[in-house]
């Protein structure tokens, strides 16, 4: 009987970005017998919240997972099958096996880590290993550096328009007055950590003759300044933030699932000075997720 394969897990890079294809190679040798003697190879990426060294149990509790673990399996008559967890944007690349015929030979992975691969932060890592088996028994063999998952931020907002139709100059902010209008969109975020939820708008709104000016302190004491402020809900409190022109934080949220977060209720006020020319006012506002 000969020794089990020899293997060696080789990944050049020591970080990920979801949503963009790696590739990873296992590399194998066997002493006895041809590669045709292998009846499959287990390669596994998986979030390790200690970064902890590699184990072989550490490996085998590694179960697929959207969030925190993909499962890559190879076998003579299946070929290469990806196992990420139900309704998951990690996807399988066009995978490659060595010759059979031979001693030794490379299996070359490609595969896209999904959208909520959990980003990892201090402390935290995601390993990388292989188990390779055949007729002579079992190998493993794992990345020995620190793989970073960085960022994953994606925000989706349905085309929306909001008018507050005719107001007076001087208005000010408060509910469920001429000031609030809601979003009238469902935003949803997709993310793999931590982030924010911010907006921001065009310094200033054209008219067909006039051009109103953004006031970002909201104090709007003198002519053509106006303000916006902005919640995740439909109540204008402390909470409440005026907007600027480079983005200020609405809400911060954490790792969200594939099908993301959803908010219903954003709501925008509206405050004008009281020199202010009557005018049709159009401008931009727009919303951004970061990370936190």
């Amino acid at each position: 009987m000969g020794a089990e394969p020899d293997v060696t897990v080789i990944f050049t890079s020591s970080y990920m970005d979801p949503q963009v294809e790696q590739t990873v190679t296992v590399h194998v040798d066997v002493s006895a017998g041809t590669l045709e003697d292998l009846s499959s190879v287990t390669f596994k990426i998986w979030y390790d919240f200690d970064s902890s060294t590699f184990t072989v149990s550490e490996f085998d509790a590694a179960l697929a997972d959207t969030q925190t673990c993909a499962v890559i399996t190879w076998t003579p008559s299946g070929g290469f099958v990806l196992n990420s967890g139900s309704a998951s944007t990690w996807s399988l690349g066009a995978c490659t096996a060595p010759t059979l015929s031979g001693t030794s030979g490379d299996f070359i992975l490609v595969f896209t880590p999904g959208k909520v691969a959990t980003a990892t932060t201090s402390g935290t890592t995601w390993q990388l290993a292989a188990s390779v088996t055949s007729t002579y028994g079992t190998g493993f063999d794992y990345d020995a550096g620190v793989t970073d998952m960085n960022w994953y931020g994606e925000i989706v907002l349905s085309a929306a328009t909001i008018n507050w139709g005719v107001v007076p100059a001087g208005l000010v902010f408060g509910d469920n007055t001429a000031s609030e209008e809601s979003v009238g969109a469902v935003i949803t975020i997709i993310s793999n950590g931590a982030y924010d939820l911010k907006a921001k708008s065009g310094a200033t709104w054209e008219g067909n003759s006039y051009t109103a000016i953004l006031d970002a302190s909201g104090i709007c004491d003198s002519s053509q300044e106006f303000a916006i402020a902005v919640d995740d809900d439909a109540a204008y409190d402390t909470d409440s933030v005026l907007l600027d022109t480079s983005g200020v934080e609405i809400v911060s949220g954490i790792l969200t699932g594939e099908t993301g977060y959803s908010y219903i209720d954003t709501t925008l006020w509206l405050q004008l000075a009281t020199v202010f020319n009557s005018d049709i006012y159009t401008g931009t506002i727009t919303f951004i997720v970061a990370a936190s």
